[in-house]
């Protein structure tokens, strides 16, 4: 019968596990003196030898002569073992063993002493899938089993067992294995079979395999079935339906040279012989890291198109397609992801490539001494600007101003004389709120004063509507800001060189008002309008009260 060559050579000794050797010599090394744990935690990535090594260790801790510390595989419950026959070495698989049923049983079953071996060793494998109660139920007996019981868990999650249980074990952590290791694993392999494997397709196994030596042997047991004769790198890539690196490298620098057409071609035809759109990109993904890695590195390369790219553009591509790959898991039509990420790479050149915007500058320390920033402009939309903010930290006075003290504020702006037949609208006046440092918005003009009331601004062209300019300034803003933004009780009055946003409360205005929030709105309105445009905030007036319903009220509360 047919045995697929990830089981067929799993290793039966410590020393034959390939790339674990801090492990295997330790685990070794307790066997050769007597000293095993009663509990084990093997963790690492998939197919790096947890589950082969807890099998080794099952059979060395019963073997009864076992060598430098490896199990002699002959001895009746090493063979009984490798069989399966031997009761005492159970084998549990918590993702369909996760409830405290199944551990209570366990526990019980602990008690008793082994049938016909030393320990009854208990393997658990991806143990992170127990449930909580399960992990519960398995505290007090995994920290004081009876001493005949040996406990070997394994993971590929760590973050995921509890820190009690894991405190109760000794931990071998299995790193990944390197591309050489899996190679020579192969190139062995190969050769006990009879496969005329050649060394660049051992490599491409490997570096397919991802730091998996069971990935490694799985794909070349199904390069093995399609082979005829040679193993070569054409045979990998079709038997694993590749695309292969010449027809990667030659879609890479068709995407260098900027012909969207012909990559456009060389997508579709490929898609048509059934090629995995994500692999696809994968591939080319590979690709452009090769090639990134070989420029920084200073490797010799073939000269091509891909090559004589610069190092940003090289690193823009990489980038833009690990964005496109990360998008087609979640969208409903990854072809056109990959159209798209096309035709963006054809489309940016080293002149071009999108420079990252620059962070915003800090706000000053005001409180500690910092210079304070520029006052606001007539945030009522129209009366003087209010004081800027005072050394409140050193003894200064308060600042005179609606909404936070410290709000950042700006410089006016300067507006137009009113004409001599044009006359402001009446504002109704606002009652002042009685809290210190709070002035009304919108006040009768004041006999000292010698301001003008300025006029209203002219209106501002359809450039869109204000949620337009909303959601475009809220992409902008902090996360913690956007919502105060795309409040609908927030306004938007729009002239053509400023844009006022109009807050319904003071929170809402305080967060506004803050520097980045600022910039951010502006240039949404200058991206939206087609010019620069200045914005401020200012807070919604109250509306009129009714003096009969004032009345009524009084009233009442008499």
């Amino acid at each position: 019968m047919y045995q697929a060559f990830y089981r067929k050579y799993r290793p039966l000794i410590f020393s034959d596990v390939a790339g674990q050797e801090a492990v295997t010599e330790t685990l070794r090394s307790q066997v050769s003196q007597d000293r095993l744990s009663h509990a084990y935690l093997f963790t690492g990535t998939r197919g790096t030898g947890k589950t082969t090594c807890a099998k080794i260790l099952a059979r060395a801790a019963n073997c009864l002569s076992p060598a430098a510390g490896n199990p002699c595989n002959i001895c009746a419950p090493c063979a009984g073992a490798l069989e399966g026959s031997l009761l005492d070495v159970i084998e549990i698989d918590a993702a369909s063993n996760s409830g405290v049923d199944n551990i209570r049983s366990l526990r019980d079953e602990a008690a008793f002493v082994p049938a016909s071996a030393r320990k009854r060793v208990y393997i658990i494998d991806e143990v992170h899938m127990l449930s909580t109660g399960a992990f519960n139920a398995l505290l007090k007996t995994l920290e004081e089993p009876p001493p005949h019981v040996l406990f070997i868990l394994a993971t590929t999650e760590t973050h995921k067992v509890p820190a009690t249980i894991l405190s109760r074990c000794q931990r071998f952590a299995f790193k990944r294995l390197t591309e050489q290791c899996i190679a020579e694993r192969l190139m062995f392999i190969s050769e006990r079979e009879s496969l005329a494997l050649t060394p660049s397709a051992a490599a491409l196994l490997a570096r397919l395999a991802d730091g998996a030596m069971r990935d490694g042997v799985s794909l070349l047991d199904q390069s093995a079935a399609m082979a005829e004769g040679k193993i070569d790198d054409e045979q990998v890539f079709r038997a694993l339906g590749l695309a292969g690196d010449e027809t990667i490298g030659g879609w890479a620098e068709t995407i260098a040279r900027g012909d969207a057409a012909a990559a456009m071609e060389v997508l579709r035809e490929q898609i048509d012989l059934g090629r995995d759109i994500a692999s696809l990109l994968g591939e080319l993904s590979q690709s452009l890291r090769g090639m990134l890695l070989a420029k920084l590195r200073g490797t010799a390369v073939k000269q091509n198109d891909l090559s004589a790219q610069p190092t940003e553009r090289l690193l823009y591509m990489l980038t833009a397609v690990q964005d496109a790959l990360s998008r087609m898991s979640r969208s409903p039509q990854p072809r056109i992801e990959a159209e798209l990420c096309v035709i963006k790479l054809c489309g940016t050149t080293p002149e071009n490539i999108p420079k990252p915007k620059p962070p915003s500058p800090p706000t000053a320390d005001i409180a500690g001494g910092g210079t304070p920033p520029t006052p606001t402009a007539d945030i009522a939309g129209g009366g003087t600007p209010p004081t800027p903010t005072a050394d409140i930290a050193g003894g200064g006075t308060p600042p005179v101003g609606r909404g936070i003290p410290d709000a950042p504020q700006l410089k006016p702006e300067p507006q137009p004389e009113p004409k001599p037949d044009t006359q402001p609208e009446p504002q109704p006046p606002l009652e002042t709120t009685g809290r210190p440092g709070v002035r009304p918005l919108r006040t009768e003009p004041d006999a000292e004063s010698d301001t003008e009331p300025q006029p209203p601004s002219p209106p501002a062209a359809d450039v869109g509507t204000p949620q337009d300019f909303k959601q475009a300034a809220a992409a902008r803003l902090p996360h913690s800001l956007k919502s105060f933004l795309l409040n609908d009780a927030v306004d938007v009055e729009r002239s053509e060189s400023l844009w006022r946003v109009v807050a319904p409360d003071d929170i809402t205005l305080s967060r506004l008002s803050q520097p980045n929030a600022i910039k951010a709105m502006e240039e949404a309105a200058g991206e939206t309008a087609g010019h620069p445009v200045s914005v401020r905030v200012s807070l919604k007036p109250e509306p009129p009260k009714n003096p009969k319903l004032q009345m009524l009220m009084d009233n009442f509360d008499m």
